[in-house]
């Protein structure tokens, strides 16, 4: 008969004519990990990376992955028009940047979504007309 290890321990090797042995569960799982399988009388505490999980699809970022959960897929910051979104990733839905203003005679072209855009110069004129 196995015998009963008592709370945060877990018997290793019992069965057969094997009796097996207390053992200490593995400690809570660090950061950047979640509980792939919890420590019961049974078997061992397993943690794995958060970034083991499978990416998220563009446009989403993995939340809430930790100690006991692999967290879920949100959608990143949504930015207003003016503005792009950097560094969505792995826990973090991001942050918007203003669109940078480009010098005299040149404009800001693509500056939205992911893309900070680049500045491009102003197409010229004929002569005696102008651009308002």
């Amino acid at each position: 008969m196995c015998q009963d290890c008592g709370q945060e321990r877990y018997l290793y090797g019992c069965g057969g004519e094997e009796e097996g042995e207390c053992r200490d569960c593995s400690e809570a799982c660090e950061a950047g990990s979640y509980e792939l399988v919890a420590c019961s009388p049974r078997t061992d505490r397993e943690c794995v990376p958060c970034d083991s999980q499978p990416p998220c699809p563009a446009g989403e970022f993995r939340e809430g992955c930790g100690v006991v959960s692999a967290g879920k897929c949100a959608p990143c910051a949504a930015c207003p028009a003016g503005s792009f979104r950097m560094g969505c990733d792995t826990g973090s839905k991001g942050t918007c940047q203003t669109c940078g203003s480009c010098p005299a005679g040149q404009y800001r072209s693509s500056c939205s979504g992911v893309d900070p855009g680049v500045c491009k110069p102003c197409d010229a004129c004929p002569e005696g007309e102008y651009r308002s």
